[in-house]
């Protein structure tokens, strides 16, 4: 009896040990990885949440309130453990992944990301990139929330 014991013990303590060591993906991979899919993505900048400021992929609170609303940085970005973002400064193409600390706050996420790509469709409309937004995607997949919008 003794010994069943001590094999399911050492035979957790290994899953455990494991699953501990399994590599997770960080939303800059999951970013360039989109990316690598799109055929004519036009040169853009990459922000990350592990930037630090006075670096060049440093996101700071302006940007942020500017692309997502004034109040993303108390409220949003306070729900985002990772994050990578591309944007190109010359025509509405961004693509971008948000890591949260809870699935359950993907939505909270997916909706600020919602709100961006509708507000564009409002401010492209009747000019040559009026559907890159209106095709834009938002994804959730369990932590993760993706955006893109690209065109096609």
């Amino acid at each position: 009896m003794k010994k069943i014991i001590l094999f399911l013990l050492l035979v957790s303590l290994l899953l455990f040990l494991l699953s501990s060591c399994r590599k997770t993906e960080s939303a800059e991979d999951i970013l360039l990885s989109i990316t690598k899919e799109l055929d004519s993505l036009p040169y853009g900048n990459l922000y990350l949440k592990s930037a630090e400021e006075g670096d060049a992929a440093f996101l700071n609170e302006e940007i942020i309130k500017a692309l997502y609303g004034d109040d993303a940085v108390e409220y949003e970005f306070s729900l985002i453990e990772d994050f990578a973002v591309y944007l190109c400064p010359k025509e509405p193409c961004e693509v971008a992944v948000f890591k949260c600390y809870s699935s359950s706050d993907t939505d909270v996420i997916a909706t600020m990301c919602l709100r961006r790509t509708d507000a564009l469709c409002i401010l492209l409309e009747g000019t040559p990139y009026n559907n890159i937004p209106k095709n834009a995607r938002v994804d959730i997949s369990g932590h993760f929330v993706t955006v893109v919008m690209a065109r096609d």
